[in-house]
């Protein structure tokens, strides 16, 4: 038999559970990673470090030398080398405007930089100049199978 006070009990009970859904309802998702990105670790982080090691150790023995540049860029880097018409520029870039207004892009592919980088810090005198890159990419396009947003150039 039920009586008052233990009905109110039941009440209280069953109001307290319902906030406690309510409230886990309004918890943000877990994080993830963005779409087109992924994490590296395992046996996947060695195989890929024991592969850049590969080629280091090759372009070394061929008198190559390293050459890293920054992820951002000036905008106007990649549409002087690239061409603003191209595919690249036109829409696959993770291009934003900085604080100063000025126009900042995620370096889509290598090449550009290094040759900014040459011509920034003068190393066009000294031609022939043997350098090369490795590290990650960056292009805003729909990710399909084998094919990421992020992703790996050497």
């Amino acid at each position: 038999m039920w009586t008052r006070s233990s009905r109110r009990h039941l009440r209280f009970i069953s109001s307290r559970s319902y906030y406690t859904k309510n409230q886990q309802q309004q918890q943000p998702p877990p994080p993830r990673a963005v779409r087109g990105m992924s994490d590296r670790f395992g046996h996947a982080a060695h195989k890929y470090e024991h592969i850049v090691s590969k080629g280091r150790s090759t372009m070394a023995c061929y008198g190559f030398e390293p050459i890293h540049t920054p992820i951002l860029e000036y905008s106007s880097v990649f549409e002087r080398t690239l061409g603003a018409d191209s595919d690249v520029v036109g829409k696959e870039l993770y291009k934003f405007l900085d604080s100063s207004q000025q126009w900042m892009t995620m370096r889509p592919e290598g090449t550009a930089g290094v040759a900014r980088a040459v011509i920034t810090n003068r190393l066009d005198s000294q031609l022939p100049v043997k350098l090369y890159y490795a590290g990650p990419m960056f292009r805003h396009e729909r990710p399909q199978k084998g094919r990421l947003r992020q992703f790996e150039q050497f």
